[in-house]
């Protein structure tokens, strides 16, 4: 059990809250936060580089000089690679750079974001997050009770429990804040941003099981050690396979010593 800030928007007040971190599971698993963190890279990139061959060099395709007897090294064409000017050999071209990771990892990912946060102290409560006109006042003294330089020059993530366009107008002239809402927020935007301000809707909403981040028990969506410790603490019963082979292997010697007598 661990105790988080919680800011309550309507009252402008800072209290503390106690919550139980092991619905975000016992540890952060480094190899498949990684994972999901290159996936996200990837998945950003344009993939616009591109150069020109040797025939999409303009120019002429006339021979230098001829072949022979010049005392020079031979030529065919002004847009031979070797050439300055000419083509790229094997250069970049337009490419999809984006690929995907299982849903079970990216889940495993972004709760062990959460529990880093959680356990790091850099992951608060916000309640009654409502706003019925844009108000960046509003939202710069949210962002001030956790301190002097939040949304200006430490980054921080704000996760939303529905769309919100007075809360997006209201928080978006701050260069260091995202707003998500917690049905696209995941890993890597946990993990680029210092704090995480959650609102107690969204925060419900995970408990509840919505994209199946919080464990609710069980070993469901377990992987690695998990998955091997819940596998011993269930053995499965053997198999009686094997000894049904050897009595119908027994039986058949018996069988053929029988008809050679």
């Amino acid at each position: 059990m661990v105790t988080l800030k919680r800011y309550d928007f309507s009252a402008k007040a800072l209290s503390e809250v106690p919550f139980d971190e092991a619905i975000f599971g016992d540890r952060t698993r480094l190899r498949c936060l990684r994972a999901a963190s290159l996936m996200y890279a990837a998945n950003q990139r344009l993939g616009t580089a591109d150069t020109k061959e040797r025939s999409e060099i303009a120019g002429t395709t006339k021979k230098p000089w001829k072949q022979k007897h010049t005392g020079r090294a031979r030529a065919g064409s002004k847009k031979s690679p070797l050439w300055r000017g000419g083509g790229t050999i094997f250069g970049p071209q337009p490419r999809d750079y984006s690929y995907r990771r299982p849903q079970t990892e990216l889940r495993v990912a972004l709760r062990g974001a959460l529990f880093g946060k959680v356990t790091d102290g850099e992951l608060a409560l916000v309640s009654k997050l409502s706003l019925n006109e844009p108000s960046s006042k509003a939202a710069r003294a949210m962002f001030r009770a956790f301190g002097e330089e939040v949304g200006d020059r430490s980054s921080c993530l704000v996760v939303l429990g529905a769309q919100s366009p007075q809360a997006w107008l209201s928080m978006r002239n701050f260069p260091r804040v995202s707003v998500r809402t917690v049905d696209d927020f995941n890993a890597d935007d946990v993990l680029r941003h210092r704090l995480v301000l959650m609102a107690e809707e969204a925060m419900d909403r995970l408990k509840t099981g919505h994209r199946g981040i919080a464990l609710q028990g069980g070993t469901e969506g377990a992987t690695g050690d998990d998955a091997k410790k819940a596998a011993k603490s269930s053995p499965a019963k053997k198999s009686a396979a094997p000894k049904a082979s050897a009595a119908r292997k027994k039986a058949s010697k018996s069988a053929v010593g029988a008809s050679a007598k």
